[in-house]
């Protein structure tokens, strides 16, 4: 009699464990969900960081690929005002006073002496003018001292009367004193584009306006040349516009090239305005200024 009450003990025990464990195995498969969603929490944070982490190198390795941009567009700049100052006071010194030796040798020669030695004279002062254009190519004066509407302005005259190809340039508000970067950069554009336009496009004509409103200076400068595919660019891209486009970066300038097969190409530029200096001062509107191929411009 006295097994009964410990055998019903013993069952009773045996149930609960029974209960126990099977509660265990029902609970199972949430404890796992919990496991599953923390392992993915912990994946997705270490991708998270990891995407992070490539971020930051990214951008760490823009921010120096532009440093040194910087610093070669600013040497480039250094060594063409080096070279043009060289070609201006040296170099042209020398040329002058060979001219003027020339000139003297010449009053006391025989005629037909006299000829040839006009003729050297011609030859040198042809040399004389090509190194002051190249000079003024290299580095120019009239930016640095009078402005960027009279550089450019000069610019486009110098273009046509050299290249034979008319250059229309017409200006509206823009101010007086403009940030020597941003003005450099403008400057560098025209150029650059204009001898495109002349030596790539094949144009008859080109045209730079250079407006400021709302806060930026915007310049364009088109032709009626060829074009070309915009969407090859990649593809076929001249050291020429990377470098616009790389001065444009670094002044925090906007680049845009438009252009199609046939249409010819119109490469527009807004950049910041930041005065100079003497304040906010335009010049004087100016609708348009056309320019004439002269027949003593060299080619």
């Amino acid at each position: 009699m006295l097994l009964m009450p410990m055998i019903g003990t013993a069952q009773e025990r045996s149930r609960d464990s029974v209960l126990a464990i099977s509660e265990v195995v029902v609970s199972l498969p949430g404890y796992l969900l919990i496991i599953q969603a923390l392992l993915v929490i912990v994946v997705l944070g270490g991708l998270a960081a990891y995407v992070l982490y490539k971020h930051e190198q990214l951008a760490r390795a823009r921010s120096e690929q532009m440093r040194l941009s910087g610093m070669l567009i600013n040497a480039q700049e250094e060594e063409r005002r080096r070279v043009a100052a060289e070609l201006h006071d040296d170099f042209s010194q020398r040329l002058a006073l060979l001219s003027l030796g020339l000139e003297t040798a010449a009053e006391d020669a025989p005629r037909h002496t006299q000829e040839q030695l006009h003729e050297l004279l011609n030859a040198a002062s042809e040399i004389g003018a090509d190194l002051h254009t190249l000079s003024h190519r290299l580095h120019s004066a009239t930016l640095e001292r009078l402005g960027l509407v009279p550089a450019v302005s000069s610019l486009c005259k110098e273009f046509t009367a050299q290249q034979g190809m008319p250059v229309a340039f017409s200006h509206n508000e823009v101010p007086r004193s403009v940030a020597s970067d941003v003005a450099l950069c403008l400057f560098r554009v025209v150029q650059e584009s204009l001898r495109n336009a002349k030596k790539h496009s094949g144009a008859s004509q080109a045209e730079v306006e250079l407006n400021c409103n709302d806060g930026h200076l915007h310049l364009s400068v088109s032709d009626d040349g060829i074009g070309f595919d915009v969407s090859r660019l990649a593809q076929n891209q001249g050291l020429g516009i990377l470098s616009m486009e790389e001065r444009a970066r670094l002044i925090g300038a906007r680049l845009a090239i438009c252009s199609e097969p046939q249409t010819g190409t119109r490469i527009d530029v807004w950049a910041p305005f930041h005065a100079n200096g003497h304040g906010a001062e335009a010049y004087e509107p100016e609708a348009r200024q056309e320019t004439s191929i002269s027949s003593g411009g060299h080619r």
